[in-house]
């Protein structure tokens, strides 16, 4: 049996989704690096494409970029990967 996999999620969907709280959800949010819309009534939507390029765009790609990664974060004030 198939699982239809929503194409919309609410902000507690994503963040299932993306393995995330609900604080990173919204920092990443905040700042334009998780495109999101605004339904009818108001409430945050995220789309799923939108949400699988976030995580293209996390992944590392290679073992060496992570001191990269690390220190770009440091300077941002981000400590975790």
């Amino acid at each position: 049996m198939k699982t239809i996999q929503p194409e919309v999620f609410t902000p507690t969907e994503a963040c299932v989704y993306l393995s995330m709280s609900k604080t990173e959800l919204w920092r990443d949010t905040v700042p334009g690096k998780i495109p999101y819309f605004k339904n009818e009534s108001g409430r945050t939507r995220y789309r799923r494409k939108d949400l699988e390029r976030y995580l293209e765009n996390r992944m590392v790609r290679n073992f060496s970029d992570i001191p990269l990664i690390a220190n770009r974060q440091r300077k941002q004030g981000r400590t975790k990967l």
